[in-house]
């Protein structure tokens, strides 16, 4: 189990990236890592804790809703606590919705790129 502030190097195309975990869901017995990068790429993760191993959830649509589940149930807390005055935590919200679409729209990008690059290594360009 990986807990709030904790760290984590994960494998990609680009090499090793550095994430900290910023939440956790747990849904149907699953747990699911909220995570930031140094870049301030927010990553899901699906953290098998019986095997301890971490996956990386690929599906976009899929990592848009364990976010807003995660914002959900989080926002909600601080809410009822009522830590925050309302207009900052507005503020904060959408200033944090506005950074998860600007990554989704790097990934989205990236996404494009590679598809480029298999069409033309597939077609032998």
């Amino acid at each position: 189990m990986y807990s709030v502030g904790e760290k984590f190097t994960f494998d990609t195309q680009k090499g090793e990236i550095l994430f900290t975990v910023i939440g956790d869901v747990f849904i149907k017995n699953k747990e699911y890592l909220i995570t930031e990068s140094e870049e301030g790429l927010t990553k899901v993760f699906y953290f098998n804790n019986a095997e301890e191993i971490i996956e990386s959830i690929t599906d976009i649509k899929e990592s848009k809703k364990l976010v807003k589940e995660w914002q959900d149930e989080y926002y909600g807390t601080i809410n009822e606590v009522d830590l925050w005055e309302e207009d900052y935590e507005e503020e904060y919200i959408e200033k944090r919705h506005e950074e998860v679409l600007k990554d989704e729209e790097e990934e989205a990008d990236i996404n494009e790129d590679l598809d480029s690059y298999i069409d033309n290594l597939v077609s032998g360009n």
